[in-house]
């Protein structure tokens, strides 16, 4: 058991919302460390060499995460979408002009980009990265924080942090896994399981090419199909580059995926060809990412039965007050408005921080 370590406040989750509330912090020069589970930041964010597997696309409205990109000088790249579709049903194939729509946007050199500005004014020492908290105990004055490491390397590492306040940006159904003393209401707990973590049973396929050759061909890389494992299909080539990418939803079941990674591979790379041309079987790189497969991220209610439309989020009312309002919830499924989207994600920190500053 390492010893116990006190502070002011204790962030527990280390993606877009906890790493703004904690960057806010930093800035006031408060007293915090900010805990995460997984061996990297980001949460459901991630990309690899500008290429978003998790969180994507921004659109008008998003004031919030704008303003911040602005704040730290991180561009912002419009979707490309000039050219013509294509569409696939069973052994038809055909091109056609997809109707306007409205103009998204993608986070230049990918949505980590942002994380990264804002783990620079965090700083690594308020960071403890592979600590997986599995209980919290109201001491009355002070929370009592336990926590375990998560490197597979270490068996039985375990931490312990006091508190005066928690900020817990999490999905609500892993929030609902951690054990609280004294533990939560029945009507918390049931709101708390009761709301489904966005992306949560989402696979993520990209392809990356030396080039986007499907835009000399006219097309915009926009794809929704029904033949082959690849469901919604998107252009995700970097901005300045040479290089090309295409980036596509699983249309797939998260346990029809386990174990069947290479196959799936082959078949989005044979799909890709049939709407764009053979130059598709020839990728630089593949990226595949299941995010059913992460517990930190995934409950088994969400593999189970992914959402059909649009959760209502928030923070449920019977869930505002636990451990006398000195736990706060955080994360996207915790924004009223923006629930679900990074935009979310900045939204219930803002609120977050709106409270600790009452305190």
């Amino acid at each position: 058991m390492s010893p116990s370590h006190s502070h002011e406040t204790i962030i527990v989750g280390a993606g877009l919302s906890g790493m703004h509330t904690a960057s806010r912090l930093a800035q006031r020069g408060e007293d915090f460390i900010l805990l995460e589970g997984r061996d990297r930041l980001g949460g459901r964010i991630e990309s690899v060499k500008g290429i978003d597997l998790g969180g994507t696309w921004l659109w008008p409205g998003n004031d919030r995460i704008a303003s911040l990109l602005e704040e730290y000088g991180v561009g912002r790249v419009a979707q490309f979408t000039e050219g013509l579709a294509m569409y696939a049903a069973g052994g038809h194939t055909e091109s056609f002009e997809a109707p306007p729509a409205q103009a998204s946007f993608r986070i230049a050199g990918g949505a980590s980009a942002l994380v990264s500005a804002l783990a620079t004014v965090v700083g690594e020492a308020r960071m403890q990265l592979s600590t997986c908290v599995h209980a919290i105990s109201d001491l009355g004055d002070t929370l009592r924080v336990a926590a375990r490491s998560s490197k597979p390397s270490v068996d039985s590492e375990q931490f312990v942090f006091t508190a005066k306040r928690v900020v817990l940006a999490l999905p609500h159904r892993l929030i609902a896994q951690i054990e609280f003393t004294p533990g939560l209401s029945p009507e918390a707990m049931r709101a708390l399981t009761a709301t489904p973590t966005w992306m949560a049973a989402q696979t993520k396929f990209a392809a990356s090419y030396a080039k986007p050759f499907w835009r000399d061909a006219g097309l915009s890389g926009q794809a929704p199909s029904r033949r082959g494992p690849l469901a919604e299909i998107h252009d995700a080539s970097p901005q300045g580059a040479e290089e090309g990418a295409l980036i596509a939803f699983v249309g797939q079941l998260p346990d029809a995926l386990t174990g069947n990674e290479a196959q799936l591979r082959l078949a989005a790379l044979d799909q890709l060809a049939r709407l764009f041309g053979p130059a598709a079987l020839h990728p630089k790189a593949t990226y595949l990412k299941n995010w059913a497969s992460e517990p930190l991220t995934a409950s088994p209610a969400d593999i189970a039965q992914a959402p059909s439309h649009h959760p209502r989020y928030g923070v449920p009312e019977a869930a505002r007050s636990i451990a006398g309002g000195k736990i706060l919830l955080s994360g996207t499924e915790s924004a009223s408005h923006f629930g679900g989207y990074m935009e979310g994600a900045i939204e219930s920190s803002e609120a977050a921080l709106a409270l600790l500053g009452q305190r």
